[in-house]
């Protein structure tokens, strides 16, 4: 197997988790303590405020990767980039998602992301 497919495969299932609003899903894909930089610019601390980030009121928009993530592998420390972008009768926004990721115990985990809005 390609090395470079588990970190992909990495943002299928965090978009997966995201369109079926699963919060432990989600968390579940990052270090205990890592940081998540939303599209609005507020960031989020540790697995608990980022497993809170699917658990609001508000709608969340479905979303589906655009193009294929882009990867680099550093040792235990890798990179995920890549393009989503959400249903169009969900307002078609856009967006970009870098990632810092380790390996931890044989499973790549997300211990930093950021989240930029795209026009």
């Amino acid at each position: 197997m390609d090395a470079h497919a588990p970190m992909a495969n990495l943002a299928l299932a965090l978009m997966a988790a995201w369109n079926a609003r699963d919060a432990q899903a989600f968390a579940d894909l990052f270090t205990d303590d890592a940081e998540y930089v939303g599209g609005d610019g507020v960031l989020y601390r540790g697995r608990a405020a980022i497993r809170a980030l699917l658990l609001r009121p508000e709608p969340l928009p479905r979303v589906a990767l655009d193009g294929a993530p882009s990867t680099r592998i550093y040792g235990e420390v890798g990179r995920l980039v890549f393009r989503w972008a959400a249903q169009a009768e969900e307002g078609g926004r856009h967006g970009i998602v870098s990632c810092v990721l380790v390996n931890a115990s044989g499973a790549w985990k997300i211990d930093a992301l950021q989240n930029t809005d795209t026009p």
